[in-house]
C-alpha cells in the first residue's frame, strides 16, 4: 500500500475528517475570540478617548479658575489695609448670614 492508498482507507479517512473538523472548529473559535478581543479593544479605546476629553475639559476649567483667583488675589492685594479689613468683615457677615439661612432651612 502506498501512503495515498493508506490515507484513503476508511480508518484513516474518518480520522482525517475528524481532525479536519477539529481544526476548522478551532479556527472558527480563534476567529470569534479575535473579533471579541477587537471589539473589547475598540470599546476601551473609545472609553479612554472620552475620559481624555473629560480630563482636558476639566483641566481647562481649572486653569480658568486659577486665572480668576489670581486676578482676585492681585486686586485684593491692591486694597488698603482698611479696605482689606472691611472686605474680610463683609465676607464673614455674608458667610454668617448664609449659615443662618442653611440652619433655618434644616428646621
Amino acid at each position: 500500500l502506498s501512503a495515498t492508498d493508506a490515507l484513503a482507507h476508511p480508518y484513516f479517512s474518518s480520522g482525517a475528517a475528524k481532525l479536519r473538523e477539529k481544526v476548522l472548529m478551532s479556527a472558527r473559535d480563534l476567529e470569534e475570540q479575535r473579533r471579541a478581543f477587537e471589539s473589547r479593544q475598540r470599546n476601551i479605546e473609545q472609553e479612554l478617548h472620552s475620559k481624555d476629553i473629560a480630563l482636558c475639559s476639566r483641566s481647562e476649567a481649572l486653569q480658568k479658575e486659577q486665572q480668576t483667583l489670581e486676578m482676585w488675589r492681585k486686586d485684593f492685594n491692591k486694597l488698603s489695609h482698611a479696605q482689606k479689613r472691611e472686605f474680610k468683615q463683609q465676607a464673614l457677615t455674608t458667610s454668617s448670614i448664609h449659615l443662618i439661612q442653611v440652619f433655618e432651612s434644616l428646621k
